[in-house]
């Protein structure tokens, strides 16, 4: 006879007169031991139900004293109770698991844990997932999007599944298969022929097809032919409406073959028009048709239909309550529940913990427009960390920003308080709206409190631009952290005393400790010895900053001296150096260069 199986992991807790049984150490719900019989201290009583892993319920009270021991819990009646109660509870299960977000339904197809990182974005690559979030269409028809993809997502329009070929219209061409000798004009020095089911051009003169009355408006079609029996020549195929300003023109052919062309057309075409230039050969299945709304095509050639509603996610639960207990019913933690409804991969890698690290900043270049350097800025794709620790903020592609116009979103205005000043700084911040997601840029006059749209709570300064006397942006150059003027700043020029200190104000950001590269230009009559130098203000006053250590620059006695000299030298947060000199100085001029600006890459 076989065994009967037992379930006696932990200890149980018997209360004289009680049904209910308490358990530690114990899994009874994952045991599925509901239907099974409890015994203990020689009494044996049926499991009426199983409340928790530490929690079941007698049949009837247990009938002797209250104790806590070993026990045992025979299994062999419980099949058909824990069959039942196993489907219960993975029914449960599946109607949870239809609130994971989309994409979070992408994370579960990934192969293994490279895959997640990857649609985690960290790094960004492009992993085999079934679904892909863009912004807009236009998005989508830009990307090359990999082979893995399925769907492609645009958020609160619709959602598009990968075909083979986009659908149809009907069929605008006459007599295509050339099953007839109508519906073409053949003229030329040596015109076609149709016969034999094709279109033949014998050559070796000129030779034009045509048919008219197409009245193909502006939208993209799928054109295709066949070429064949080619042996010299080309044939070129043009769609206009007879004249040079509207035209579509294919390629010249020159060889055999089936050509499928997707010509977006921008206005109305009445004629296709098929030149032979010394072409012998034959032309065969002709084909325009339209391409029916609701499809596009991507940068790598897929075709991309929108999918029926069935695709889209459609919650089974719809309200917070119900979501919140369904994922309470099967046990997920809180950071579960809520990688459970992330939308997206930052909302993802936020939940997790997952960011960059403090300080991050990469790419995000600055550059003077090249259409419109005096007013607008690009800025090139990267990433930062905010200044606040709090979120990522990726910008991708890059944008550009006009300093003369009041914030827009995207490559329009970027100036968060008007107007636009004369010899003013501009910092320039990265921001982010933590709610939709979206990445843009502002300029401000302030270093720490840009006026920031609202919704857009992130931010993280990349650099500055300063403006001249038109309010014209000066031209620069960018390199990391290194930002040069393309014509150096000149700063006011005057005389030092001698043994004096002074404060001269040099041309970099304002708020900051800044290393400036700087040009001086000084000129002395004196006959005594001495010593030139600009150091940081916080250096002590006196003779120090003068002396042979200190100096950039000692002369002699001789009368009449000038120097020229390129240095760099910190400033203190109100843009100034201090300068010395032992003997005088008849003239000393600053030009700033350019400085170095660390952009918030040390905070601590």
């Amino acid at each position: 006879m076989a065994v009967q199986p037992l379930y006696a992991t932990g200890t149980a807790t018997v209360t004289s007169g009680s049904a209910t049984v308490t358990g530690t150490g114990t899994a009874w719900t994952i045991g599925v031991v509901n239907g099974g019989i409890f015994s203990r201290n020689g009494f044996s009583i049926p499991i009426a139900s199983i409340e928790s892993n530490t929690s079941l319920t007698l049949a009837y009270p247990w009938p002797s004293g209250t104790s806590t021991g070993a026990y045992a819990i025979s299994l062999g009646n419980s099949g058909a109770a824990s069959a039942i109660t196993a489907n219960a509870r993975l029914a449960e299960l599946v109607a949870q698991l239809s609130e994971v977000s989309p994409f979070v339904r992408t994370l579960f197809d990934d192969a293994d844990a490279e895959a997640v990182r990857a649609s985690l974005e960290v790094p960004d690559t492009t992993a085999a997932v079934i679904r892909r979030e863009y912004a807009t269409v236009a998005a989508a028809k830009d990307a090359t999007i990999p082979a893995g993809i399925v769907y492609v997502t645009i958020p609160g329009q619709a959602t598009y599944e990968r075909v083979t070929e986009p659908a149809l219209g009907a069929e605008l061409i006459t007599n295509g298969d050339f099953s007839v000798g109508t519906g073409w004009l053949l003229i030329g020095t040596n015109p076609p022929t149709i016969s034999s089911g094709r279109m033949n051009f014998p050559g070796p003169a000129a030779g034009t097809s045509r048919q008219s009355a197409l009245a193909v408006v502006s939208q993209q079609y799928r054109l295709s032919y066949t070429v064949l029996n080619r042996t010299a020549g080309t044939a070129t195929f043009v769609l206009d409406d007879l004249t040079a300003t509207n035209r579509y023109s294919e390629p010249a052919r020159s060889t055999n073959g089936t050509f499928v062309a997707y010509p977006n057309l921008t206005s109305l075409m009445t004629n296709l028009t098929i030149f032979g230039t010394n072409f012998v050969g034959a032309i065969d299945d002709i084909s325009l048709r339209p391409i029916l709304a609701g499809q596009f095509r991507s940068a790598d050639g897929q075709w991309w239909a929108q999918a029926a509603a069935s695709v889209a996610y459609t919650p089974q639960f719809p309200t917070a309550g119900e979501q919140a207990q369904a994922r309470s019913n099967i046990g997920a933690t809180a950071t579960g529940s809520a990688l459970f409804t992330a939308a997206s991969a930052a909302v993802a890698r936020t939940t997790l913990g997952i960011g960059l690290p403090v300080g991050w900043l990469f790419g995000l270049a600055m550059a003077n427009n090249a259409p419109s350097p005096a007013r607008w800025i690009d800025i090139a794709a990267g990433s930062a960390r905010d200044e606040a620790d709090s979120a990522d903020l990726r910008l991708s592609p890059g944008t550009s920003k006009n300093l003369g116009a009041v914030w827009a979103a995207g490559a329009a205005g970027g100036l968060d308080v008007g107007p636009i000043a004369n010899n003013t700084w501009y910092h320039l911040f990265l921001i982010g709206n933590p709610t939709t997601g979206a990445v843009d840029a502002i300029f401000s006059t302030s270093l720490t409190n840009p006026a920031l749209p609202s919704g857009w709570t992130k931010k993280r300064r990349i650099g500055a631009v300063l403006t001249d006397g038109s309010a014209n942006i000066r031209r620069f150059t960018q390199n990391g952290d290194h930002f040069q003027f393309a014509v150096p700043a000149s700063n006011n020029s005057a005389a030092v005393a001698a043994q004096t200190r002074v404060l001269r104000d040099l041309n970099v950001p304002p708020g900051l400790k800044i290393m400036a590269e700087v040009t001086a230009i000084w000129s002395t009559t004196v006959t005594t010895n001495g010593g030139l130098s600009i150091v940081d203000p916080v250096i002590a006053t006196g003779p120090g900053p003068g002396s042979a250590t200190q100096a950039i620059y000692r002369y002699n006695s001789a009368a009449q001296s000038f120097g020229i000299a390129t240095l760099w030298v910190t400033t203190d947060t109100e843009r100034r150096v201090a300068a010395y000199d032992d003997a005088g100085l008849q003239l000393l001029a600053l030009n700033t260069r350019g400085y170095l600006d660390r952009r918030g890459r040390d905070v601590a």
